[in-house]
């Protein structure tokens, strides 16, 4: 897979957002997105089909398309939110793992939730790095991996406040986390959506990757109202 054109793997993506049928074929699906998962390089590269797919389809749904149409759209647009979804699961069987005590305060549903979303914020870091200069919105949401205690390259314990009633606005894709998980979260999901609002008008492909994490947690503060 990684040899194929940007093509050739841009349609495997797409015909396998969903499994085809039950039994050996399933368990080719599961393969397949264990596969695209558990490499750094192909990894990277289904994130960065989906989040095209994504943007491609949100620009459509923006446009105006008729009612079949903006129905096939939101259909597509959920299964390639529930694929971004898995990858990002399965890319670490044991979410946080690497941080140690750092992560210690979190139960195994708030760890994969918050790992998401310090994955989100760490990919859109490097990515920054790698293809132009940062801006100061890009360092301040950077910035929340280390007052979480979440940064890769340095974590660390940190102590913080549980708020019984942060992220009450997000119903129940938040009362499934402990109370340190939500506070890890809240933190992290107002940086995100903080760069959100300082990029508008300005934003580029990572940005709108990053965003893309709050509707997959579940935790996108336009999407609650908030």
């Amino acid at each position: 897979m990684r040899a194929m054109e940007q093509p050739q793997f841009e349609e495997l993506v797409r015909g396998h957002l969903l499994p085809s049928g039950e039994g050996p074929e399933r368990k080719a699906w599961r393969q397949l997105w264990s596969t695209l998962a558990g490499e750094e390089h192909l990894q990277e590269r289904t994130f960065e089909v989906l989040d095209g797919f994504l943007d491609a389809t949100e620009e459509a749904l923006a446009v105006g398309l008729d009612g079949a149409g903006e129905v096939r759209a939101r259909k597509f647009r959920a299964q390639c939110l529930e694929a971004w979804a898995r990858l990002a699961r399965d890319a670490g069987k044991q979410p946080l793992a690497w941080a140690g005590a750092a992560a210690a305060s979190l139960t195994v549903e708030g760890r994969q939730v918050v790992a998401m979303l310090v994955s989100a914020i760490a990919r859109h870091r490097s990515a920054v790095r790698r293809y132009g200069a940062a801006e100061d919105r890009d360092r301040r949401v950077w910035s929340a991996l280390g007052r979480v205690g979440l940064d890769p390259a340095d974590p660390h314990p940190v102590q913080v406040d549980h708020d019984s009633s942060a992220l009450a606005w997000a119903g129940p894709a938040a009362e499934r986390l402990n109370p340190a998980a939500r506070a890890f979260a809240a933190i992290l999901v107002s940086a995100i959506a903080a760069h959100r609002r300082a990029a508008e008008g300005q934003d580029t492909p990572a940005d709108r990757r990053l965003w893309h994490i709050l509707t997959v947690t579940g935790l996108d503060p336009l999407e609650h109202g908030d």
